[in-house]
């Protein structure tokens, strides 16, 4: 079938190659062929009569890729996919995109036409690709790593796939957040901010990298979509970057500082502007949490300090070591950890409070809870227990729904969910 096949796709190139050495006169017909062929077996070979791509429809989840076939009926009766001699394209390529030899790639949600031309005939198939899958992406401090897990992933469980390897440039990753089919990643150990495709997997290098002499040890990223800002936490200052930006000298169009100290492991939140204390960050400073207005610059006084109650013998406040900051905006509730606390813990306050103000709840039971994640639609909090290496979905009222750990996970500390969650 392969000598067949050549003799068919071989045979316009040929004999064009032919007519034109004819015209020179170096050759008898009979000599003009290439090696092993005929000239009259060239001119004889089957045509293609029609194409058929299969399957007749298909479709993929963000991310994953599908070969298709080319079926060529033949001027002789034979049918043989020819995929690799066709003509591939795609209605629109941002969507899903076509390799030469008809592998179609999901990119993002939606329906395509795709293609096949070969001389006159042609066939077309409606192609749909689906939401991304939905996703626990799990930054992976000691494994210099990026961990997904399946959404409903319970007790031990492997990972789906995962974003690590040399190319990847991770060293000790902290915070994460996801813009669209962007993974932004605060990237600490590195000095800076990779972005990925949400759909990388294995040892890949980002698709772009923002870096600056005021993230030398970034840890915490939060993104405004409406300013298309993003917010980079890194020792004692918040530099601010558009969230296009690349390079390996990027300077940043402001950079707010105020009275902050290193805090290990620190992840940031924004609040938006229907919040009830409106474009705000929110940031764990080990002993309190402070909020800055987004539109800040400069060393600027925080617009309030929240420290919780006092709880003992002279300055002694409820807060040890805050180290990360999450939102729920439906509730407008701000979530708070607290590894360093005698029994560690995870707080929740209104966003509107303020000062020795006490919290709504308060929720132990971890080892060191890190990474924190709201669920909106059922009041519940994703906590990422650091020193456990297991995931945990908590109930509104704080008891857990489920968990999970993995032999992957190693000192887990940011997490994002993808997908129709």
């Amino acid at each position: 079938m392969k000598l067949k096949t050549a003799h068919i796709f071989l045979a316009a190139a040929s004999l064009a190659t032919l007519t034109v050495l004819a015209g020179c006169g170096t050759n008898s017909a009979n000599e003009l062929s290439s090696p092993g062929y005929n000239v009259n077996d060239l001119v004889n070979v089957p045509s293609v009569v029609s194409l058929a791509i299969n399957p007749q429809s298909a479709s993929a989840h963000v991310g994953q890729r599908i070969q298709l076939e080319a079926n060529a009926t033949l001027s002789d009766g034979q049918q043989i996919d020819i995929a690799q001699f066709v003509n591939w394209t795609s209605s629109d390529p941002s969507l899903a995109s076509v390799s030469a030899t008809g592998l179609v790639s999901a990119r993002l949600p939606g329906t395509v036409t795709i293609t096949a031309t070969r001389g006159s005939a042609t066939s077309s198939i409606q192609f749909t690709v689906n939401p991304f899958i939905t996703r626990v992406f799990t930054s992976n401090k000691t494994s210099n790593s990026i961990q997904v897990f399946d959404l409903n992933a319970t007790g031990t469980s492997n990972p789906v796939h995962a974003i690590s390897g040399t190319n990847t440039g991770l060293n000790a990753p902290g915070q994460m957040v996801v813009v669209g089919q962007e993974l932004f990643v605060a990237n600490t150990g590195a000095g800076e901010v990779d972005v990925f495709y949400l759909q990388a997997e294995g040892d890949v290098a980002p698709l772009r990298k923002i870096k600056a002499t005021e993230i030398a040890a970034p840890t915490g990223i939060a993104i405004n979509t409406t300013s298309n800002e993003m917010f980079v936490l890194s020792g004692t200052n918040i530099a601010v970057f558009n969230t296009n930006d690349s390079g390996d000298a990027v300077t940043p169009k402001r950079v707010i500082t105020g009275g902050l100290v290193a805090t290990d492991n620190a992840q940031i939140a924004l609040t938006p502007g229907d919040s009830s204390f409106p474009n705000a960050i929110l940031v764990p400073n080990t002993l309190d949490v402070r909020a800055f207005a987004q539109s800040a610059s400069g060393d600027v006084a925080p617009t309030k300090i929240l420290t919780g109650p006092i709880v003992g013998p002279g300055t002694a406040t409820l807060l040890k070591k805050a180290t990360a900051v999450a939102l729920n905006t439906g509730l407008d509730n701000i979530y708070v950890s607290d590894p360093g606390a005698t029994d560690p813990v995870v707080h929740r306050w209104s966003v509107g409070a303020d000062g020795v103000d006490l919290p709504l709840d308060s929720v132990p039971g971890f080892g060191a809870p890190q990474g924190l994640l709201p669920v909106l639609a059922t009041a519940g909090l994703w906590v990422v227990d650091s020193s456990n290496n297991n995931v945990s979905l908590l109930n509104a009222d704080g008891t857990v729904n489920r968990s999970f750990t993995s032999g992957a996970l190693s000192s887990p500390n940011g997490i994002v969910i993808t997908g129709s969650f």
